[in-house]
């Protein structure tokens, strides 16, 4: 006869020890009490530790963009400055109060004196070869 109880008195009976024994529940916890297992609990937090590591993974991938981004920004604004630097310079060369403006003023002055000392040895030859035959 297995008791309802279990009891000291009791104990010593072989069959209610394995009676009892099958009979004895782990206390009830609120996973339990719905009606699921420790095994269906497990894989819920195997696939929600997976799902955590996933989203670890994909917040470190936009961190790494991010960065990248952020470098690729500061690149660009070099590049904007560099770009502003040559346009400045670009605008000295040909300006034309300076740099090829100024080349071509000098140019031209040049090649207006060239023509006159062409014109001056012109008139020396014809001069040398009017005096001696």
């Amino acid at each position: 006869m297995a008791p309802s109880a279990g009891t000291w008195a009791d104990m010593g009976s072989s069959s209610w020890a394995l009676s009892f024994s099958s009979t004895a529940r782990a206390p009830s916890t609120s996973f339990a009490d719905q009606g699921v297992s420790m095994h269906q609990m497990r894989n819920r937090v195997v696939a929600q530790t997976r799902q955590l590591e996933e989203l670890r993974n994909q917040v470190a991938s936009l961190q790494d963009a991010g960065a990248g981004v952020r470098n690729m920004q500061m690149q660009v604004k070099e590049l904007q400055a560099n770009v502003a630097e040559c346009m400045s310079l670009a605008k000295r060369i040909v300006d034309p109060k300076g740099g090829v403006g100024e080349l071509a003023r000098d140019l031209a002055v040049i090649k207006g004196k060239a023509v006159e000392q062409d014109a001056a040895s012109k008139m020396a030859k014809d001069t040398v070869d009017k005096l001696g035959p």
